[in-house]
């Protein structure tokens, strides 16, 4: 196998995990916003059940939740964000440090390469 086949295998592992955390990073970003959605339509529903009386308060209730789910959204945006950028950058500097050092990414890809294949060799003797 030649070293810039192991390099650009190494680098397509790298984007492959890094799009898996993004895609991690999305779906906690969506099960936020689904998680809010619910709680301002509880929320809702509570103000039409508690009666007019309460409207005041529950109001403000209402739109102090309204404020933490926006913020909370924009926390779990923003996070996501970044980690996609670091992602990115992290791919990279990975692809960059292929192309620069094939022969040293050809020897950590296979010493990689090892150490997965003993840790599922060691897993599946376990349950034997």
């Amino acid at each position: 196998m030649d070293t810039e086949k192991i390099a650009k295998d190494a680098v397509d592992k790298v984007e492959e995990t890094a799009n898996d955390v993004l895609e991690g990073a999305d779906k906690a970003v969506s099960q936020t916003r689904r998680a809010v959605k619910s709680a301002a339509q509880k929320a809702e529903r509570a103000i039409d059940e508690y009666g007019h009386e309460k409207n005041h308060s529950i109001d403000h209730l209402a739109s102090r939740a309204q404020d933490w789910a926006e913020r909370s959204i924009g926390v779990a945006a923003d996070s996501s964000h970044r980690a996609r950028e670091q992602f990115y950058r992290a791919q990279e500097r990975a692809t960059e440090y292929v192309s620069d050092q094939p022969g040293k990414s050809m020897a950590i890809a296979m010493a990689a390469g090892a150490a997965l294949a003993t840790l599922v060799i060691m897993a599946t003797r376990r349950r034997d």
